[in-house]
């Protein structure tokens, strides 16, 4: 039908709303949709959480049992390697009580270690030490097959000494070490060999064997292997919480069980003739395992035993969604298994449903609340704001007479007497903006006035890292950080140049050499922080390069220098510089009525240290890890490593690097072509290598005979050595041998009394036990005194060892004086000055090699 009269739409941008509808609709829509959003996101949130709090604890799992295995493993490899060095190196001898002691030794310190074995190339033989499942570590028994046992394997008890003691047994089969795996693989492969998981004869204890070649030079001397139980490790997975009901268990590729957190046994024995077979995990008696293993074999394409990545999968089984981690677990050569973690995901979906009823209650609830208030509250509000909009409106048109009444809302009551205040103070203010900005407008200039003049003792950038316009707005205490390099430069031996000269001709010199040295620094970005005495420091706070090219050019501009005061006659300078780069505060400290300006920081201590270093190198210019590091192109410098020290005051030690770009050109020269060879002289001199060191050194001095650097290092190594004075070492320690359970555990109360700090190492170990391996380390340490290679290899070893369980270099000096009171409790007056700088003498002797040996671990 058609409409009598045409219809006029109105546009949406003209249409008004009033303020009860605005307040109201919005309010309804918010509360409904944070209603439903709530109850969904708390669902959804739910599931997220179970998930990522089943996968957070899958991965910490996995990365504690990764962890304990890894230590187990790390055990063998460890020994390998020290009976490989110590075959090589002559230390050990494959037959004689000396090796028979030295396998014993070994078994009794390491307690995971079930089998130690040798067998030699040239004839098949064989050496090893034993110590079964139940079996006394303390006296293990001694496996040879040789010539003189007519190639059989002959078993002896041995004596508390280590040696063979009387024939337990024999067995008349011809063995030969060359024919067996364990010797083939590690041949084959020319490394050390991880080899196939066997079962125990007679028992279902499970074992892995680690074997590694020995070489000396090109001819295969033998091969060394290590045998330990994988017992312990089902003891720890059924020791992990795994959830509540959760699982986990090690296969390997071929699906056979290695262990399991479900108690249940990893093989099937057969009575009729007691023999033990390894189980399938798909055989496993326990359910979940058979359907977790069923689940996986059962996927689209399933390779899960073949897998080299994390799998992160879930499946159903009676009624309940499992979530399943498999994670690939391989170490060394040979050694490749598979870790696998199910959780039920009912263990944690339980409390987070009850936990969304609630939400979802309580949400409506406010829904309906928020609701009626909200019908009140936009009553309350729209009248005031009706009244004051229309005052507004009228003020707008210049009639500032206008007032709004009260209210019983407090906050629109404050806003009435508010916009009452700014309708009598609004024309005023127009009257007093103009008198303010002609003031303004004079304190500018006179500020800048005195900016220009304090500029000469403050720099204009020093007042742009504290944010600050001009001098007069630095306020006493106010400090910026920043990274910066500083630099630090002071004149040899500048005392005594200035008690030969006047205190005028003082100044004039010192004015002279700062005229020339700062202005690289200005070039190169640099702010001069102050002069103190003859010595300079500046700041950089752009990149590092420019603090070492301005110090170049200081370098360069001193030489100039230098030429200058030859042609009048006198004497010329030399300067050490000293850079660093870290984080520093600026500020301004002082009283109320004096103050100055000054930057605090451990950098800038390190960096006036290090210039002090240049004098002990015989080098113009040293600068420390962090500027070398922060330099963008370091290969553009001639720069080389000096040194590692520990500067006074500092705990840690600090590379420090030579830049000579700015020596005499043959010096220059003769350092860079010796570059490499001072490195190799210095790696030899830190691993205590000093014949080889001392060499080097020589050959770098004969091209390079100013080089500072090697002239230091060729002195210290002439003095390094290291000697024991062995008979009082040997006495004292026989005297309180009688005493080794009293004197070990004084040894652990001194040190936990005297540095409470270490015993958090220890807060998992059994004491008593800790106390018999400290003695049976002392026990070796002074058994090898005589046999220098042993003893270095022994204790590189123990270092290496040491360092995995937190032990740092600084916690040496702790243990030494410990010791060295316990030692002193337990000789009582046979304590003598002699004996206490011989023992104090031996440890700081053992605490270097211990300490080379944990910078060196990675090779064992």
């Amino acid at each position: 039908m058609r409409l009598p009269w045409p219809i006029r739409r109105q546009p949406f941008a003209d249409y008004k709303i009033p303020l009860q509808l605005l307040l109201i609709v919005p309010l309804i829509l918010q509360v409904s949709g944070t209603v439903a959003l709530v109850g969904l996101l708390s669902f959804w949130a739910g599931q997220r959480a179970v998930n990522t709090v089943t996968t957070q604890l899958q991965a910490e799992i996995a990365a504690r049992v990764e962890q304990y295995v890894v230590d187990l493993l790390e055990i063998p490899s460890l020994v390998n390697q020290i009976n490989v060095d110590a075959w090589v190196s002559g230390a050990f001898t494959f037959t004689g009580a000396e090796a028979e002691q030295y396998l014993t030794r070994q078994l009794r310190y390491f307690e995971t270690i079930s089998w130690i074995s040798f067998g030699r190339e040239i004839d098949g033989a064989f050496i090893g030490t034993v110590a079964q499942a139940g079996q006394d570590r303390q006296e293990p028994e001694i496996a040879v097959v040789d010539e003189s046992t007519n190639w059989y394997t002959e078993f002896y008890s041995s004596t508390s000494q280590g040696s063979r003691d009387r024939r337990l047994r024999t067995v008349e089969e011809p063995y030969d070490a060359r024919d067996r795996p364990w010797y083939q693989n590690a041949v084959n492969s020319e490394d050390h060999v991880w080899n196939s998981i066997y079962k125990d004869f007679g028992s279902p204890i499970l074992y892995v064997n680690a074997s590694q070649p020995v070489y000396a030079g090109d001819e295969l001397l033998g091969v060394v292997a290590v045998d330990f139980s994988l017992e312990s490790i089902g003891g720890f997975l059924d020791s992990l919480q795994v959830g509540k009901t959760g699982q986990v268990f090690l296969v390997e590729r071929s699906g056979e069980l290695i262990s399991t957190s479900s108690k249940t046994p990893t093989y099937t024995k057969d009575f009729s003739d007691q023999s033990i077979d390894r189980l399938l995990a798909a055989e496993s008696e326990d359910p979940l395992t058979q359907a977790t293993v069923a689940f996986l074999a059962g996927q689209p394409d399933s390779v899960w035993l073949a897998s080299q990545d994390v799998q992160q999968l879930a499946f159903r089984w009676q009624g309940d969604r499992h979530l399943v981690q498999v994670v690939p677990f391989q170490y060394g050569q040979g050694l490749d298994w598979l870790m696998v973690i199910v959780i039920p995901e009912s263990d944690f979906m339980a409390q987070i449903r009850r936990n969304n009823r609630r939400t979802t209650a309580l949400c409506v609830l406010a829904a309906l609340i928020a609701l009626a208030s909200g019908k009140l509250t936009t009553r309350w509000i729209a009248r005031p704001l009706a009244r004051l909009r229309s005052a507004s409106s009228q003020m707008s048109q210049g009639q500032w007479q206008q007032r709004v009444g009260g209210t019983r809302i407090p906050e629109l009551e404050v806003l009435g007497q508010s916009f009452n205040q700014m309708a009598q103070q609004l024309e005023m203010a127009f009257h007093d903006l103009e008198d303010k900005n002609a003031a303004l407008e004079r304190s500018r200039s006179e500020l800048v006035e005195l900016n220009q003049a304090m500029e000469r003792f403050v720099p204009h950038q020093f007042l742009e890292i504290l944010a600050k316009q001009s001098i007069a707005d630095v306020q006493l205490g106010d400090s910026a950080q920043a990274v910066m390099s500083i630099l630090f430069a002071d004149i040899r031996g500048f005392t005594a140049m200035s008690e030969q000269m006047t205190p005028a001709e003082n100044f004039e010199f010192i004015n002279a050499y700062f005229d020339y040295t700062t202005r690289p620094i200005r070039e190169h970005h640099g702010l001069v922080d102050k002069y103190i005495g003859d010595a300079i420091m500046a700041l950089f706070g752009g990149s590092a390069d420019d603090a070492v090219q301005a110090a170049i050019a200081m370098l360069h501009q001193l030489a100039a220098y230098n030429q200058q005061r030859e042609t009048q006659k006198q004497a010329p300078i030399q300067i050490g510089i000293g850079l660093n780069t870290g984080s520093l505060i600026l500020g301004t400290v002082g009283s109320p009525t004096r103050m100055n300006t000054t930057v605090i920081s451990d950098a800038v201590n390190l960096a006036a240290r290090v210039e002090s270093l240049t004098k002990r190198y015989g080098v113009a210019l040293l600068i420390t890890e962090h500027t070398y590091q922060a330099l963008s192109q370091p290969e553009q410098y001639a720069i080389r490593l000096v040194d590692q020290v520990r500067v006074r005051g500092k705990q840690e030690a600090v590379k420090l690097y030579e830049v000579f770009d700015a020596d005499p050109p043959a010096l220059g020269r003769a350092k860079a072509q010796t570059r490499s060879l001072l490195r190799e002289a210095i790696a030899c001199y830190q691993r205590h290598d000093y014949e080889p060191a001392e060499i080097l050194f020589e050959q770098c001095l004969a091209q390079a005979p100013d080089d500072g650097v090697a002239k230091v290092y060729l002195n210290r190594t002439q003095k390094q050595c290291y000697q024991f004075q062995v008979e009082i070492l040997e006495r004292t320690f026989e005297q309180v041998r009688p005493q080794a359970t009293e004197m070990t555990a004084c040894f652990y109360t001194t040190l936990f009394t005297t540095s409470p700090q270490l015993q958090k190492l220890f807060y998992h170990t059994d004491m008593k036990q800790q106390q018999t391996k400290f003695w049976q380390s002392l026990e070796l340490i002074v058994e090898s005194l005589r046999n220098p290679k042993l003893l270095r290899l022994s204790l590189q070893g123990l270092g290496a060892m040491h360092v995995r369980y937190g032990v740092l270099p600084e916690h040496y000096p702790m243990m030494g004086e410990a010791l060295l009171k316990a030692l002193a409790s337990g000789l009582g007056q046979a304590w003598t000055e002699e004996t206490q700088q011989a023992w104090a003498e031996a440890f700081e002797t053992v605490s270097l090699l211990m300490i080379a040996g944990a910078a060196g671990e990675s090779k064992y």
